[in-house]
């Protein structure tokens, strides 16, 4: 086995050779004046199975044709297989169109990321798991949710789970059930015009005494989370941490979620972020690459 660790794999990639006892190299890439992408790495021999760690935060488009690019590289040594393993794939949130005409940009990234090379697709907590059945390969989806909120367990003596919306309701079920707590969630919409997040019903629950964890798989701008903050303090909660798989954290997020009173951010190491506590996630995304090969 013969592994690649793309610009962008955080130290993941490395980390994940370890623990396949595999080859490493990391991958060189280059930028053109005109900005387009050089990418080269040592591929391994034919008949391996090559592995390529690659993550896909911001700049999303980069690092995705950068991951693109290396599969097509891989593809040229005739390997027995190209895993792609993606700590956060970009783009999985549009699964479907919501206007005529308009693109949807999960279907179109799995079908390049084939298209490329890639045979089987290893990705960490997908927007929503199903997304992954568009994969032409073989493709599993890899939920780092009892890591973190097991890390995040251990600073909380009286948890409660609040979703900041009816989409991650499952996800913080299964949250409370972990931990043996309460949960519910805040149903939420978007103005279409100016997208700006508003509650559209609220839970009757209150939170008297209680450490309240907003539980997502992501944290993206932060408002969605920021108005789940200051609506479980009006509700009596004592603190108020925020929990997600990926901490994208765009347009001062961190400084928006402070301002909401929320005292600690947690997530993983899919993507780098300052100022946050992360949960290493490389040997749960090593265990994925070997039940799929």
């Amino acid at each position: 086995m013969f592994l690649i660790g793309g610009s962008a794999d955080n130290g993941i990639g490395e980390k994940v050779a370890r623990a396949l006892d595999a080859k490493f190299a990391k991958a060189e890439t280059k930028t053109f004046p005109d900005g387009e992408l050089l990418a080269r790495a040592n591929c391994g021999a034919e008949g391996d199975d090559i592995v390529i760690v690659q993550s896909t935060y911001a700049p999303q488009d980069t690092h995705l044709m950068e991951l693109f690019l290396l599969a097509s590289a891989a593809a040229k040594q005739n390997p027995r297989s190209i895993t792609a393993v993606v700590p956060y794939l970009a783009y999985l949130r549009q699964d479907k169109a919501f206007s005529p005409g308009e693109a949807v940009s999960a279907e179109v990234i799995l079908d390049l990321m084939h298209s490329s090379g890639v045979t089987n697709l290893v990705v960490a907590q997908p927007h929503k798991i199903e997304t992954l059945n568009k994969f032409k390969g073989k493709s599993i989806p890899v939920l780092p949710s009892r890591s973190l909120m097991d890390y995040v367990s251990k600073e909380l003596e009286s948890p409660y789970i609040l979703a900041p919306d009816k989409g991650s309701f499952p996800f913080a079920k299964d949250a409370a059930a972990q931990l043996d707590c309460g949960c519910t969630f805040i149903d939420k919409e978007r103005s279409i015009a100016t997208g700006e997040v508003s509650i559209k019903n609220a839970p009757a629950e209150r939170f008297d005494g209680k450490q309240v964890v907003i539980l997502d798989d992501m944290i993206s701008t932060g408002g969605t989370t920021a108005q789940a903050a200051k609506f479980a303090y009006s509700r009596g909660a004592s603190e108020v941490v925020a929990a997600a798989v990926h901490l994208l954290m765009s347009d001062n997020a961190a400084e928006k979620l402070r301002d909401a009173g929320v005292l600690r951010i947690y997530g993983t190491n899919s993507m780098p972020s300052k100022n946050t506590s992360q949960i290493d996630i490389s040997l749960e995304l090593a265990s994925a690459v070997r039940s799929i090969l």
